[in-house]
């Protein structure tokens, strides 16, 4: 008698892949500008051209990965180079820690580490939608939530081991938690069930080409707008903690550490609650939130007043990094590979945007101005994605089909 194989338990892979995506991110991500800037002696405006000259590269290799997403006979593999590469340009970082190994790490192999987030989380969507349709949206959110929980327990470490030996040392952690990534999600290569590949059959409903609706436009340009905000946020943060609040090194830590902790809880609720709102009405109400945030930041005074802070930016961060998952993943009917592709790109336009920002209002004395301009393009990205909600802006039936 042929004895049954066990499966594996792809659900806790794909998690345990998120927390070191996450533990990855969580280690360099407040870190990046000061390994830089204040570790190799990048002037503010070099810096700002390597995030934008990768970033432009991660929005072309996004786009190429995700179009192959959609048409290769296993979306595993796409995971496992975009892992092992991402390796690769952490491990240089850390073994060669000059300027021109920074650059041409963040530069040319970065973008393909960078898109193992989208690539992971379009297997997972693609991987939910064919095994267990009715729980494919509520696992975006818990898979991301996951992703932050990294941001919990990391941060604090990373902050030590920048403190107490090098800033640098920090790239080998990312690149070991990428090792990771490649040998546990490599583990679905042996397991027929995990392999998802393209649909070849047409369904109803399905794109066939770049199809999207002018509300969902206009939603993108919101979104992108609020991206920018979170991504200066994210760059000026922990300059403005050493520089403007009199923090140290260990204070980065333990501010990236509470925020991703407060985080969590909200992510599952935004989660829950979107299968009762619309996406759009909650990435307004949170874009909103997050706008005050970042004036009430303009007008802290200590690290005291910006970790009290750290509650209602969760509530809103939650939401913008969590629910955007999902609305970008419906952006193209049937593409779920391109549409996450997506993703990345509008996260890659809006560095762009945020590089250009942080450049004109920072300063080698202060970066507090910046936090007063993220305020405003979150209030105009709540704005816009409003917008993309207005009886009349498409016609009846491009709204039904938009969600």
């Amino acid at each position: 008698m042929e004895i049954p194989k066990r499966r594996l338990p792809v659900t806790a892979i794909l998690s345990v892949t998120l927390f070191l995506i996450g533990m990855a991110a969580a280690a360099i991500a407040p870190y990046r500008a000061i390994a830089a800037i204040e570790g190799l002696g990048m002037s503010n405006s070099v810096f700002a051209l390597v995030i934008t000259l990768g970033s432009l590269g991660t929005a072309l290799t996004s786009l190429v990965l995700g179009y192959f997403a959609d048409r290769i006979s296993d979306r595993r593999l796409l995971v496992l180079v975009s892992s092992s590469l991402g390796a690769l340009a952490y491990g240089l970082i850390y073994l060669f820690p000059t300027q021109l190994t920074y650059i041409l790490s963040f530069c040319l192999i970065l973008p393909f580490g960078g898109a193992l987030f989208s690539q992971t989380f379009s297997f997972s969507r693609a991987y939910y939608d064919l095994r267990q349709p009715q729980r494919a949206q509520f696992m975006m959110s818990v898979l991301r939530t996951l992703f932050s929980l990294a941001w919990v327990l990391v941060p604090p470490v990373a902050g030590w081991i920048a403190s107490a030996y090098s800033v640098f040392d920090i790239f080998a952690t990312a690149a070991l938690a990428y090792v990771g990534c490649t040998l546990i999600f490599g583990l679905l290569l042996v397991d027929s069930e995990a392999r998802v590949s393209s649909a070849r059959k047409k369904q109803p409903g399905t794109a066939t080409s770049w199809q999207i609706s002018p509300n969902r436009l206009v939603g993108i340009g919101g979104v992108t707008l609020v991206r920018v905000a979170l991504a200066l946020h994210l760059m000026a943060l922990p300059l403005a903690l050493v520089k403007d609040f009199g923090g140290t090194l260990k204070d980065v830590g333990i501010n990236a550490s509470l925020a991703a902790g407060l985080e969590v809880p909200f992510m599952l609720a935004w989660g829950l609650a979107a299968a009762r709102f619309s996406k759009e009405a909650i990435l307004v109400v949170n874009s909103l939130i997050y706008a005050l945030y970042l004036l009430l930041l303009f007008f802290a005074h200590s690290v005291r007043d910006v970790l009290w802070l750290q509650g209602l930016n969760a509530i809103a961060t939650a939401a913008l990094l969590s629910i955007t998952i999902s609305y970008m993943q419906e952006v193209i009917k049937g593409r779920v590979g391109l549409s996450t592709a997506l993703m990345d790109v509008v996260t890659v336009v809006s560095t762009l945007i945020a590089s250009a920002t942080f450049a004109v209002f920072s300063s080698r004395q202060s970066y507090i101005t910046i936090f007063a301009a993220a305020s405003l393009l979150s209030l105009a990205g709540a704005s816009i994605i409003a917008l993309s909600r207005v009886p009349g802006l498409v016609s009846a039936e491009e709204a039904t089909r938009a969600g």
